[in-house]
């Protein structure tokens, strides 16, 4: 069909005619990101009526030219329209989904500075898109440095923290490699090529701290391994609260090293939380939802960890689209009894996990974390991502 046809062509929608020149948007993540500009989102004018599955024709406002008559187009597959500021224009396929309002928000994301929460962080940031965000980072769970530290608690700190903060990632970042959007961003690669600002926010609770969070205004806040127990003041700036995620099953295993646990004591699957925070006590608001990870005996104890953020993603992300779409979100109280509270593991219970046959962690797992952040082909075996569950 012609651009310059002066009618619509109308087209089956459930066993009826309908013309489909409404114009469609949705939000085209990492072009906005790349522009750097705000998106003009538009909705259909029948909001509970779903993208056709088949052809159809949209209209597209001529680029460069606001005010311009629109021109329309056809396209092979269901189709929306993306304009930015600047009066251009994007057109991508959407299949069969309703189209809705997403508006953006300011987010906090509060993080440790290890490897962990770097893995997290990359998966999250798609979620991101299109939202004003800023990393707030700690660099230790815990308020001082632990004396005649257990061994197997410096073989996982060394893991998380002390190779991938002295080692991986300041050689990843001399090497000025590309993002070409597959491999894992730095916390610094992840400021200089997303446009995020990451600083240390060692306690936001004191004066200081404050100041930082209430001048940015988040409208929501999101933790993950964050170093520091969250108070009222804090709590009360984000409208849509606070969201943590707990690398445990809520409420058996409150605490750190919740993992830890579930494989000392024989689990056959481990799990992570995501919750609310709603006031100063640690891993007891209510549940937004629960994924469970099977235990694999041959994988060690970081491998385990880090299984469980790509289904704890998954879960923070269904909820950022929630919210930014206004919807509410289903939670639930804990209950009132049943689960503990665990700090860190004795030298006694290292010992007794490493009995059991158990590892802390392994160099395999290291040297495929680390691949992660290393220039990928478009052919490269995605199965030995260790994130993956199994």
């Amino acid at each position: 069909m012609s651009r310059r046809s002066r009618s619509p062509r109308k087209f089956p929608l459930s066993g009826r005619s309908r013309q489909h020149t409404e114009p469609v948007v949705a939000v085209d993540a990492r072009r906005r990101h790349q522009r750097g500009e705000a998106v003009e989102q538009f909705q259909r004018r029948e909001e509970q009526r779903a993208v056709p599955p088949g052809p159809g024709l949209v209209l597209v406002e001529q680029a460069g030219r606001p005010g311009a008559p629109p021109a329309r187009r056809r396209f092979s597959q269901p189709t929306s329209l993306i304009k930015y500021s600047d009066g251009s224009c994007s057109i991508v396929t959407l299949g069969a989904v309703p189209l809705v309002f997403v508006t953006p928000m300011r987010i906090l994301v509060c993080l440790n500075r290890d490897l962990a929460s770097n893995v997290a962080l990359n998966l999250l940031l798609p979620a991101l898109a299109g939202h004003e965000v800023k990393v707030g980072l700690t660099e230790r769970v815990g308020t001082s440095v632990v004396v005649d530290e257990p061994p197997g608690r410096a073989e996982l700190r060394t893991a998380e923290q002390t190779l991938p903060n002295e080692v991986l990632f300041p050689l990843v970042e001399l090497a000025a490699l590309l993002d070409d959007g597959r491999r894992y961003l730095t916390f610094g690669e992840i400021e200089r090529h997303r446009g995020i600002p990451v600083q240390t926010l060692l306690n936001p609770n004191a004066p200081p701290g404050l100041e930082l969070v209430e001048a940015f205004a988040p409208d929501l806040i999101v933790t993950i391994r964050y170093g520091a127990i969250l108070k009222a003041p804090v709590i009360r700036v984000p409208r849509l609260g606070v969201l943590n995620l707990h690398s445990g099953a809520l409420p058996e295993y409150r605490g750190v090293l919740a993992t830890f646990r579930a494989l000392m004591h024989g689990d056959s699957e481990i799990a992570c939380t995501l919750h609310y925070i709603s006031d100063g006590t640690i891993d007891t608001g209510d549940i937004i939802g629960i994924k469970r990870v099977a235990v694999n005996p041959s994988q060690s104890l970081l491998a385990h960890i880090l299984a469980l953020y790509p289904p704890g993603i998954a879960l923070i992300t269904r909820t950022i689209n929630a919210l930014a779409r206004g919807e509410p979100i289903p939670h639930a109280p804990q209950p009132d009894s049943g689960g503990a509270y665990y700090t860190y593991p004795t030298a006694n219970e290292w010992a007794e996990f490493t009995r059991k046959g158990w590892r802390v962690a392994s160099p395999n797992d290291l040297l495929s974390v680390y691949r992660l952040y290393l220039q990928r082909s478009s052919t490269t075996d995605r199965k030995s991502d260790p994130t993956s569950a199994g």
